[in-house]
C-alpha cells in the first residue's frame, strides 16, 4: 500500500478564514505543510514538502486576501518543511528532510533510533544589478531582448537566491521541521521531530 503522502499529487489547497467566510484562495498543491508571511503581509510563503517547493505568494490588485496571485515558485532539492521569516534580512528560513523515505522506512522498527538527515536554507531577495549580471550570463543579447519585450521579466532562480545554512545526518539534527532565528544571541533554533534534545541550539553560521 502507497502512504497517500508520498503519491506526490496535486491535492492539497490553501484556505483563507475569517468568521465572515471560507474560502479556497490557492489550489493544486503537492502536499502544502508550512506558510509565513513577510512583515507587512504583501507576500504569502508556503512550502509544500512532498513537492519540494516553494511558493511566492501576493494578494490581488485589490489587496484582498481572499485572491492570491503567483508571484515565483522555486523548486528545491529536499523536501522542505515549514519556512520562517526572518525581518531583519527579509528572507525566509526552510528546514527540511534530504532522505524522507529513510527515516519512514524505519518507522516500523521497534527500539531503533531513526535518524533522518536535515536541511535548512535562506531563501532571500537578488539586487537589481545581481539579477542583470546574472542574466547577461546566462542568456545572448537577443534572448534578454526578447524578455524585455514580452515582459516576462527575470526568472524566479534570478531574482531569488538560495543558500545552505545548516546541513546534518541525522545524528544531532534529526528530521528537521521549523527553524528560526534569533539575531539577538546569534544561533538558528531548529525542531527536530526525532532528535532526542527536540529542540537544537546552534550557532548562526556567519554571513546568514
Amino acid at each position: 500500500m502507497v502512504r497517500p503522502e508520498f503519491v506526490r499529487r496535486p491535492w492539497s489547497d490553501l484556505v483563507y478564514y475569517s468568521p465572515e467566510q471560507t474560502k479556497v484562495v490557492y489550489s493544486g498543491v503537492i502536499s502544502a505543510n508550512g506558510l509565513a508571511a513577510n512583515s507587512d503581509k504583501s507576500e504569502i510563503y508556503m512550502t509544500a514538502c512532498h513537492g519540494a517547493g516553494f511558493y511566492i505568494l501576493r494578494p490581488g490588485g485589490s489587496h484582498d486576501p481572499t485572491v492570491l496571485e503567483l508571484e515565483a515558485f522555486l523548486k528545491l532539492d529536499y523536501y522542505v518543511d515549514n519556512p520562517t521569516y526572518d525581518p531583519t534580512t527579509d528572507s525566509v528560513f526552510i528546514a527540511g528532510h534530504l532522505q524522507p523515505l529513510k527515516f519512514v522506512a524505519g518507522l516500523e522498527v521497534p527500539h531503533v533510533r531513526l535518524a533522518g538527515p536535515s536541511k535548512v536554507i535562506k531563501i532571500s531577495k537578488n539586487s537589481l544589478k545581481h539579477q542583470q549580471e546574472q542574466l547577461s550570463h546566462q542568456h545572448s543579447l537577443v534572448d534578454t531582448l526578447k524578455k524585455a519585450l514580452t515582459n516576462r521579466g527575470p526568472e524566479p532562480g534570478n531574482r531569488y537566491h538560495v543558500e545552505t545554512v545548516i546541513q546534518d545526518d541525522g545524528g544531532l539534527i534529526s528530521t528537521s521541521a521549523t527553524a528560526a532565528i534569533d539575531r539577538k544571541n546569534g544561533v538558528v533554533l531548529i525542531a527536530a521531530v526525532l532528535s532526542e534534545q527536540g529542540l537544537i541550539r546552534c550557532p548562526l553560521p556567519k554571513g546568514f
